[in-house]
């Protein structure tokens, strides 16, 4: 039978800076009369909120009345409070001898709701003619106790069995760490006891003084403590290139990220991010900053950034580089984030995806469906009937499910929009309707923020994919998002939101089959086949290495995707690699353009 003494709240203490932090502990003083019992101390906690209860002989006085908590002098424990402040609680009658053993004692209630690595300590003291032997038990379910999976404490035996050597005497500082049972942690039905105990391998308890065995013997508790211990926990990075590509020649660019998460115990101070841009032609320790500034997104949010571009002498290749954080109290991370330096190649193609968007009838999306834009960025229009608008996710194959077949007869003319409505339009979405060309039927959703999306020539399911480069069925493929497995070039375009679109560059007209460098995020503005013409600048097509020279080596990398049938190969976008596409560069070629 168990009697509750007290369930009070009291102050918590924040310690988000120390190895140790007090959930709970009681002290037993009263300097307060209002909250002293007549026998001089209180059960309200000094330190958060808990529930004390006497179990077992304690229950009732012989004639059947309540037991009132009893307190008695603390001098001897670890309290340094001086008398006549200075209370421990006193505990008696115990079991008659050979009867009850580990039934009586004391009960602690303590929620560890958000915490962890909990340890329990407490300040004993037996008198002469007390249990010699106190066992501690656990419960987390608030019901059932064990002392089953401790391991040996100092100053125990095994499970949790505590020895006085001495009677009349102080043991202060008994501690029991519970950290390896990981059932404690975060458990708002958290219990324990301490329970007078026989000696081992008997059925008879044995006094602390060597006296005979008497019931009225006392055991005395203060500093009763619930606590959670941190150890020290690394400063934590992870680094990313947004993009994870830059073209070279001087002007391409990405932005470096690190998310810091802080070191705790004690809390990381005087963070600074560096990044070894050795490897590209930079600086071997170039401060990151989390000010909000130079393309940092947000000040103060962990996230450091730094814009790099990426010198002239660097040479296409895979890069990483080394970004480390340090904080004051000595502690460190790396992390690599992978770059690719990608040749742009200008692009042939004439059918394009211009524009997609990926939130359509999201809370606070623009319009209420996703959509692909196509355009014709050739100077003749161009027949896309059959051809169809395939999606997946970010890492899902393409599927016959989500495919979207354009009708026969469909044209686009030169510097031509064509807006399909990938999902269909549903009450109660957010966002205005579109007006497009093609509502798809059934339709579907692209992922947001990563996915893929491609127009293909047919109607044949894309299975080209992570590699999709060498397909000719192929007009145009969109990977963005960094999680996304499949795209052009070397890199995707970067995560979408709900306010922005994955926009092509050139108002359609840039494609140097480089998906990263093609693309831009830009609030949603669809264009259709009743939006302006807009007739782009011819591309020196001759210049197949993309150098701003036409000359020998263009004719020899030609020659060189020509013999391999790769798909910038295929010069007059007809879907084939043939030799009429070798017939029509050597014209382009020697007319210089």
């Amino acid at each position: 039978m168990i009697k509750v003494l007290v369930s009070t709240v009291a102050a918590m203490i924040a310690s988000s800076g120390m190895a140790q932090t007090i959930i709970c502990q009681w002290n037993f003083n009263a300097p307060n009369a209002a909250t002293q019992t007549p026998f001089g101390g209180t059960i309200v906690p000094s330190i958060g909120s808990g529930t004390l209860a006497y179990i077992g002989s304690f229950a009732t006085a012989p004639n059947g009345d309540p037991i009132l908590p009893m307190f008695r002098d603390g001098a001897g424990s670890s309290d340094t409070t001086l008398a006549p402040d200075n209370a421990g609680l006193d505990m008696s009658p115990f079991p008659v001898q050979g009867t009850g053993d580990r039934t009586s004692g004391l009960e602690v209630a303590v929620s560890t709701v958000g915490r962890s690595n909990i340890v329990v300590s407490f300040d004993q003291r037996h008198s002469n003619r007390s249990a010699k032997h106190v066992q501690f038990q656990y419960s987390t379910d608030g019901v059932t106790f064990t002392s089953a999976g401790l391991t040996d404490q100092p100053a125990t035996g095994a499970n949790g069995l505590f020895t006085a050597t001495a009677g009349d005497s102080w043991f202060n500082e008994r501690t029991i760490d519970l950290s390896s049972i990981p059932a404690v942690n975060n458990n708002p039905n958290f219990k324990w006891r301490l329970v007078a105990a026989f000696a081992p391998s008997t059925s008879v308890y044995q006094t602390s003084g060597g006296a005979t065995w008497d019931s009225n013997g006392r055991y005395r508790f203060d500093e009763v403590t619930v606590k959670s211990v941190n150890t020290s926990v690394n400063i934590n990075v992870d680094a990313k290139a947004q993009p994870h590509a830059a073209i070279t020649g001087g002007s391409g660019s990405t932005l470096f990220v690190a998310e810091v998460v802080p070191g705790v115990a004690p809390i990381s101070t005087g963070i600074a991010v560096t990044a070894d841009f050795t490897p590209i032609g930079g600086g071997s320790a170039v401060a990151l900053n989390d000010s909000g500034l130079n393309g940092d997104l947000g000040a103060g949010d962990g996230r450091w950034s730094f814009n790099y571009t990426v010198p002239a002498s660097v040479v296409a290749g895979t890069y990483h580089i080394t970004v480390t954080a340090t904080d004051l109290e000595g502690r460190a991370d790396t992390a690599n984030a992978r770059l690719e330096v990608a040749v742009p190649t200008p692009s042939t193609s004439q059918i394009v995806i211009s524009q997609l968007f990926s939130s359509g009838g999201a809370f606070g999306a623009a319009y209420n469906a996703d959509y692909c834009e196509l355009f014709n960025r050739s100077t003749s229009p161009v027949d896309i009937g059959g051809w169809s608008i395939q999606g997946a996710s970010d890492d899902l194959p393409f599927s016959a499910d989500k495919l979207i077949e354009i009708p026969s007869g469909t044209v686009i003319p030169a510097g031509g929009y064509y807006l399909v409505q990938l999902t269909a339009t549903a009450g109660g979405q957010y966002g205005l309707p579109l007006i497009a060309d093609l509502i798809g039927s059934p339709g579907f959703g692209i992922g947001q923020p990563d996915g893929k999306v491609a127009v293909a020539r047919n109607t044949a399911v894309i299975t080209s994919c992570p590699t999709p480069g060498s397909d000719l069925n192929i007009a145009d493929l969109v990977g963005y998002g960094g999680s996304t497995d499949c795209f052009f070039g070397a890199g995707t375009s970067l995560d979408t939101t709900v306010l922005t679109a994955t926009t092509r560059k050139g108002a359609g007209c840039q494609d140097t089959h480089q998906n990263f460098h093609d693309f831009q995020l830009m609030i949603p503005r669809p264009r259709a086949s009743y939006s302006p013409l807009n007739i782009c600048t011819p591309v020196c097509t001759a210049d197949f290495n993309a150098d701003s020279t036409v000359d020998f080596f263009d004719y020899l990398d030609f020659v060189d995707a020509f013999s391999t049938t790769a798909v910038t190969a295929d010069f007059n976008s007809d879907g084939i690699v043939d030799f009429f596409d070798y017939l029509d560069f050597v014209d382009a070629f020697s007319l210089g353009c």
